[in-house]
């Protein structure tokens, strides 16, 4: 797929989308933020990327479980691929080598096959690494690529293959991590005693039910009384909130199309409820089509909001990229941030790595071997060369990455809700 016709789909898709309506240490973020700002400064200083390399590239692949008839895409994560590849290409290429990425999507169609296929696309083009998937509904995708050796990085962490198998490297908390901020918000911020979970009704979303309920009763709360199951695809919030009566926190994983129409329908049936978002189904989409109703709504985030002055150095960046590829609309938005902080840890496990090659075996070892990055203050620290520690590790061991953010809706857009620390998730 050439580059010019990604960037047709990604405006496409765009397009389609809003006509549907549809911590660290001191010293580590230092070495981050240097890390960073030595980036920005070559970006300004260097020639194109296309110029410097010669023609040079290599592939880097995201599988997207993007599907018209249910109205689910992902334009964010499209933007944050382009404005990724643009950042990294007028940096010297990949690892500062002088060689292009050439970034690529694979569309999934939340069917099992196609996903397969897309994987076996991935390993038959020589693709260096996968960045940014989000697949939800079937796990045919991952395997192919764990037999293949192919690096998996920053994956929607929905499936077990995600959080389990050695390719695998999040650079989120995943939707386990989401569970358990989404409940400490509902309970202590929040001070719900009567909490629901609405939740999409497949097997993986369904099994983060026990993780919520477990972070609510580690908060001292009640577990969760009631969870109201949403059917993939619906897009009536009407005939889901109807089923919010009793509560008076709701929290939620739903997929992106869902989160505007729950939101306008909780208004306009006077739910009194108070409603918590995560970033798999709450972002600019859904700000554009709630208007006021959104205002006030508390999301738990994977990364820090645009506004936080923790993450300017990565913003800065990240913002420049964006506005060069026209994205800046999907900058809060986390699929797209997770999309460039991927593309971002794989640049940097390359130059930190000078002797690993740039093949699968060598992204696979220098990921393995990525410690001190937390993209210019945007994600937690991220440290994928010792085990992780925390308390659900030996459940999750490829989730490195236990922290995360809070934000709010206010005047139309997620700012930074609290002094703007990584919120360690125990």
């Amino acid at each position: 797929m050439t580059r010019q016709w990604w960037k047709f789909l990604a405006a496409l898709f765009a397009v389609l989308l809003i006509a549907a309506a549809c911590g660290s240490d001191d010293d580590t973020t230092d070495e981050a933020d240097a890390s960073a700002s030595e980036a920005s400064d070559s970006a300004s200083a260097s020639e194109t990327g296309d110029e410097s390399a010669g023609g040079e590239t290599v592939k880097v692949f995201s599988i997207l479980d993007e599907n018209e008839a249910q109205g689910q895409f992902f334009p964010d994560a499209r933007a944050g691929l382009e404005a990724a590849e643009k950042f990294i290409n007028d940096n010297g290429g990949i690892g500062g080598r002088g060689v292009m990425i050439d970034l690529e999507v694979c569309v999934g169609e939340i069917d099992p096959n196609v996903n397969a296929e897309c994987a076996r696309e991935v390993v038959d083009s020589g693709a260096l690494a996968v960045v940014g998937s989000a697949i939800c509904t079937n796990d045919t995708a991952y395997p192919i690529l764990t037999e293949n050796n192919v690096a998996n990085i920053g994956p929607v962490t929905c499936l077990p293959s995600t959080f389990s198998t050695p390719n695998s490297f999040p650079t989120n908390a995943g939707i386990q991590g989401l569970a358990t901020l989404e409940a400490s918000i509902g309970c202590t911020v929040l001070g719900g005693e009567t909490i629901y979970l609405s939740l999409v009704a497949n097997d993986s979303i369904l099994a983060t039910a026990p993780g919520f309920d477990a972070a609510l009763e580690a908060n001292g709360c009640e577990p969760s009384a009631r969870i109201v199951e949403v059917t993939q695809g619906t897009l009536d919030g009407g005939q889901v909130v109807a089923q919010y009566a009793g509560a008076d926190v709701v929290l939620h994983l739903l997929s992106p199309p869902m989160a505007p129409s729950v939101i306008n329908s909780a208004a306009q049936q006077g739910i009194e409820a108070q409603l918590v978002f995560g970033p798999t189904n709450f972002s600019s989409r859904a700000l554009t089509n709630t208007g006021d109703n959104a205002e006030g709504i508390i999301t738990a985030r994977w990364y820090a909001a645009p506004d936080n002055p923790n993450a300017a150095e990565g913003y800065g960046i990240y913002r420049e990229a964006l506005e060069a590829t026209g994205g800046l609309e999907f900058l809060a938005d986390e699929f797209g941030t997770t999309a460039f902080v991927g593309v971002w840890a794989l640049d940097q496990a390359l130059r930190d790595c000078a002797d690993c090659e740039l093949t699968r075996e060598g992204a696979l070892e220098a990921m393995n071997q990525l410690s001190g990055f937390n993209a210019g203050g945007i994600a937690p620290n991220i440290d994928f060369s010792t085990p992780p520690t925390h308390s659900l590790a030996e459940m999750f061991p490829r989730l490195h990455v236990w922290g995360g953010f809070t934000g709010v809706v206010e005047g139309g857009e997620v700012v930074t809700f609290g002094d703007g620390a990584v919120v360690e998730l125990g």
